[in-house]
């Protein structure tokens, strides 16, 4: 009877720390399940890895009011700028996965940048969960009235008689595409002339220091409207219904430079899938307001064409959009830094 007991206390030893490993997973899932029930208790960030004015920054805080008042909690808007977006993409990368971090990124943070740079401090798949598409931009080639040139037949000649003297303002990964890609086509000399965000590299351009920038509509808007810069052309397969007096690159002779480029939202990798889907849904609902339509088509941007409106559509778009800009980059003989 003694050999019996002790035969049930040794068995009973050898299973604690295994019963407490169960006690302790499923204590672990039933907090996640609390948690994303009760999601948000506390306000939402949204990094911008760009700065203030960029077209991810004021998509991002249109869609921000919404969710504030949908949550019942602030949803703010950080940015931070730099490095080509990738100092605020790590940081969203690194945050802590508890739902209360976003990333509103796009082509620049997840396919340009992968593209352009051997190494990255994320990963644009593995270190991220998709959220949710946002929408669609449109990038223009413009120039200061100072420039003294007007087309980009006169921008090529100018290049081509003036060796050396041609630069290009960047401040993310899909305008150096844009320049790059139009060099190639041309064999016009640019030297790249870098910012922290595209915004940033706007003084320089309207008073002529740079040349030329490959930018949003979003962000020259403004200044296109005050005559302080002029587009020459459209990056794209056909012209705006926004400036539909602006020329494609095609149409001014130049082939090859579509830059069909997009913004989207992410959450940390680990974020509970019930917080992502909720996300999710809140975002799809505040880009069907109309006030948020108007908002969005306003500057040029559409919210039609993209992958859909499921987190695995964004996933699945993420991967091909990769595979495309690294085409891009190597078919153009763009050197990676």
């Amino acid at each position: 009877m003694r050999s019996f007991s002790y035969l049930i206390g040794n068995i009973a030893t050898m299973c604690r720390p295994i019963l407490t490993s169960v006690l302790l997973i499923s204590l672990a899932m039933l907090s996640g399940q609390a948690s994303s029930q009760t999601w948000p208790e506390k306000s939402v960030r949204i990094i911008c890895p760009f700065a203030a004015g960029a077209a991810s920054d004021v998509v991002a805080r249109v869609i921000a009011s919404k969710l504030s008042v949908r949550l019942g909690q602030s949803v703010i808007v950080e940015n931070k700028p730099g490095a080509n977006a990738i100092i605020g993409t790590e940081l969203a990368a690194r945050a802590q996965p508890d739902g209360y971090t976003f990333l509103m990124g796009g082509t620049t943070t997840h396919a340009g940048n992968p593209s352009l740079f051997k190494t990255l401090p994320y990963d644009p798949v593995k270190d991220f969960a998709p959220v949710a598409y946002i929408n669609g931009l449109q990038y223009y080639m413009v120039t200061s009235p100072e420039s003294g040139v007007r087309t980009v037949k006169e921008f090529i000649a100018f290049g081509r008689s003036n060796p050396g003297k041609l630069s290009y303002a960047t401040g993310n990964a899909t305008g150096t595409i844009g320049a790059e890609l139009f060099k190639a086509a041309t064999g016009v000399e640019m030297v790249q002339i870098s910012y922290k965000g595209p915004t940033l590299g706007l003084p320089d351009l309207i008073s002529g220091r740079t040349s030329v920038m490959f930018a949003d509509s979003g962000i020259v808007m403004a200044s296109l409207s005050a005559g302080k810069l002029i587009a020459l052309a459209i990056a794209a397969p056909e012209r705006s219904k926004l400036y539909p007096e602006v020329p494609t690159l095609q149409e001014a002779g130049v082939p090859g430079v579509d830059l069909t480029v997009w913004n989207a939202m992410w959450a940390p990798a680990g974020t509970p899938d019930a917080i992502v889907q909720k996300m999710n849904g809140e975002i799809n609902a505040v880009l069907a307001l109309p006030e948020v339509v108007r908002a969005i088509t306003d500057l040029g941007f559409t919210l039609q064409g993209g992958p859909g409106q499921t987190t695995a559509d964004l996933g699945r778009f993420v991967d091909t959009e990769i595979k495309s800009w690294q085409r891009v980059v190597k078919q153009a003989n763009i050197p990676q830094q």
